[in-house]
């Protein structure tokens, strides 16, 4: 699931749906792409498996095209990176320097955007 939603901003409720999910005996998967760990943490709210493009606000730069899964379960995280190692899906070290330059200002980005609407507003 993806909450809120791209390109429409519907809402959902992560907590419950991924309550359902357990239920029924399914994994929860949340693309937290739009809000970024800044603003929303579904492993939190219940989710097991939790995507972020870092090409987009992760990095901030526009100059990175990568990708994310982070998983609440630690079997699962050594699943995943079994099978990124092996298939060759992981970033190069210049990749990764360059996506943590972008997290180091990552909430300041967050502070300013929050922000900015209302500075529009006073002038």
């Amino acid at each position: 699931m993806e909450s809120p939603s791209n390109p429409l901003l519907r809402v959902v409720d992560i907590a419950k749906i991924c309550g359902l999910a357990r239920e029924a005996g399914a994994i929860s998967v949340v693309d937290n792409t739009f809000l970024s760990p800044a603003l929303q943490n579904p492993l939190a709210l219940g989710a097991d498996l939790v995507l972020h493009s870092c090409t987009k606000y992760l990095n901030g730069h526009s100059d990175v095209v990568a990708g994310v899964v982070i998983a609440k379960d630690p079997t699962t995280v050594t699943e995943l990176a079994w099978w990124a190692n092996n298939i060759g899906v992981t970033g190069s070290a210049f990749d990764s320097y360059l996506l943590l330059r972008g997290l180091r200002t990552l909430s300041h980005g967050w502070k300013w955007r929050s922000e900015m609407p209302w500075r529009s507003l006073s002038i």
